[in-house]
């Protein structure tokens, strides 16, 4: 199971509202063992409204 584990240079751009379609665009820059590390943007209609890199790492989903 992924778990977001750092968000660096979050920037908002632009509100999104209900029943707009959201694009998400993420790219992968970086894996170091079960960290992963990204870069990501979103954009409703070809604007973008939020960019950022995030990390990532890997982990067992635990029984309930």
């Amino acid at each position: 199971m992924p778990v977001v584990t750092r968000l660096n240079n979050v920037k908002f751009r632009r509100m999104v509202r209900p029943g707009e379609t959201l694009d998400i665009h993420a790219e992968l820059t970086e894996r170091l063992s079960s960290a992963y590390f990204l870069k990501a943007r979103t954009a409703v209609g070809g604007q973008t409204s939020c960019s950022l890199e995030f990390a990532c790492t890997l982990t067992q989903k635990k029984a309930l």
